[in-house]
């Protein structure tokens, strides 16, 4: 919160959600809010981190909006708040055992359609919400997915297919903690069929299958069927001119029918 405070602006809104939190979280929410006039806070019965989002939209006022996890740091950018894109994506910096290092830059651009933008940076790979700012119109009639995790592959391709212009810009940065405890590095079978769900998706939702991202899913197809036997991905079959894009690893993978593909990776894990 010392970070989000440092950063925003005199006028901004800053909306803490104690999302039913067991220990001492809401009181400290409460406290900050009596020392900064910015903050309100809301409390609810635990719902889970889309629900949590969604009762901030629900109060949000400003013209623009992001979101900034509760055991993250953020250096928010300053933004002319006057200019045409829709959503802005900042840099970010993970912190790895001690320190913060650089994760993820993509340079100063503009982004005149969605399906650019996602083919020519590989927005698959980056579908959070954390390191974006969003004019807030792009939220109405659009929610987080109450009752999933990997909510972000849900919700940003939505978004995305509602903007006029995407930027990405150098200044700013969010800083991703790494959590041992986190979804990220504990997710079950269940919770990663979540992500690969997200992923087909949001492929039908920007109305294109790059064959990098259906690599990308296909991987993750791999640890469900590791976790669980069951396949979510459907079979697309691609050029071989599409195909020698990718690294040659990736390449023999595709090459092999997915359910023959499934059952190796698991006998080649289990025995590993």
């Amino acid at each position: 919160m010392e970070s989000v405070l440092a950063t925003c602006g005199a006028d901004a809104q800053v909306v803490l959600v104690d999302d039913g939190s067991p220990d001492a979280c809401g009181a400290m929410c409460d406290e900050l809010a009596k020392k900064d006039a910015r903050i309100e806070v809301i409390h609810r019965p635990n719902g889970g981190l889309s629900a949590a989002r969604n009762s901030g939209l629900d109060v949000a006022r400003g013209k623009w909006v992001t979101f900034v996890d509760s055991d993250d740091v953020v250096s928010l950018p300053a933004l002319d708040l006057g200019e045409p894109a829709d959503i802005v994506e900042y840099p970010i910096r993970r912190h790895f055992a001690t320190k913060y290092e650089w994760h993820r830059q993509w340079g100063e651009g503009t982004y005149v359609s969605a399906l650019e933008y996602w083919t020519s940076t590989e927005g698959w790979t980056h579908c959070y919400a954390c390191n974006k700012i969003f004019r807030r119109a792009l939220f109405e009639g659009v929610r987080f997915p109450e009752g999933r995790v990997f909510e972000d592959v849900w919700t940003t391709p939505l978004l995305l297919r509602r903007v006029l212009t995407v930027k990405t810009i150098t200044t700013g940065w969010y800083g991703y903690r790494d959590n041992l405890y986190g979804i990220t590095l504990t997710a079950t079978g269940r919770e990663l069929i979540d992500l690969l769900e997200g992923n087909v998706e949001a492929m039908r939702v920007m109305g294109a299958c790059d064959v990098r991202h259906y690599a990308h899913a296909l991987n993750i197809q791999l640890d469900v069927y590791r976790k669980t036997r069951l396949m979510r991905l459907p079979e697309h079959h691609f050029r071989m001119g599409e195909i020698m894009r990718l690294p040659w690893l990736m390449r023999l993978k595709m090459l092999v029918p997915l359910p023959t593909l499934c059952k190796m990776y698991k006998c080649l894990a289990r025995r590993s």
